[in-house]
């Protein structure tokens, strides 16, 4: 005997697929993969020392925002945690063949150890879970525009109203950064007091807006800590 069709679909059971490709749609307007957005500013920047150099400030500034999503591999179940800018700090980043690759294990077994995440590698040995690094896509358009996006032409940018406030933290380690690339000065080697001055007054002339000098000096003493683990950037 021939099934109705709503035996059919009793059957069958809810159809979900629409509504998952639908959420599935908005977290990828939301965020970016790892790889995508480190391709992104490259384009900008066209050396991965660069992307290193101006991609790493940035997430430690908390500017640029991202998250870990783990995938069950048994059950196709993921677990989504957003990265505190902190976590940017305790890890070592460096430059691979194609892409920034991340060493993030020391930082996985703190919160394995708090029990925020589950216990990804069990006593055989094989991990059930694999993880995934996004970071969110308005933070990576913002600093680096995609290179031929209609939105970042000439015609575009005149447009009337106030204009974005640009975070001095961002552009004064971009900027620091290249000082020491083209002088060839290592980061043990700067006067901090000298290197505020200048970087106050490139505020000033770019920006339109001077931070305070004591500001300005945390920040540098923050970046130079960095720059001590991964120099020289080749």
């Amino acid at each position: 005997m021939a099934k109705s069709k709503s035996q059919s679909l009793r059957l069958q059971g809810p159809r979900r697929r629409p509504i998952r490709a639908k959420k599935r749609a908005s977290f990828y307007t939301t965020w970016m993969r790892w790889p995508d957005a480190c391709q992104q500013v490259r384009d900008h920047v066209k050396a991965w020392r660069l992307v290193l150099a101006e991609l790493t400030p940035s997430m430690q500034a908390g500017e640029t925002k991202a998250l870990v999503r783990a995938v069950d591999l048994r059950t196709n179940k993921y677990f989504d945690h957003r990265v505190p800018k902190q976590f940017w700090t305790q890890v070592r980043i460096w430059e691979g063949d194609d892409r920034l690759e991340i060493e993030w294990s020391g930082w996985l077994h703190k919160l394995r150890r708090k029990n925020a995440i589950p216990n990804w590698w069990p006593s055989d040995g094989s991990p059930h879970f694999q993880c995934f690094f996004f970071l969110q896509r308005g933070d990576v358009d913002r600093h680096w525009p995609p290179v031929g996006d209609p939105s970042t032409s000439k015609v575009a940018k005149n447009r009337t109203g106030p204009k974005p406030k640009y975070q001095w933290p961002a552009f004064s380690s971009v900027e620091l950064t290249r000082i020491l690339l083209t002088k060839g000065i290592a980061p043990s080697s700067v006067n901090v007091a000298e290197m505020s001055n200048r970087l106050c007054q490139m505020c000033e002339d770019q920006l339109s807006h001077q931070p305070t000098d004591s500001d300005m000096r945390a920040w540098i003493t923050q970046l130079l800590k960095h720059f001590n683990n991964i120099w020289p950037i080749r």
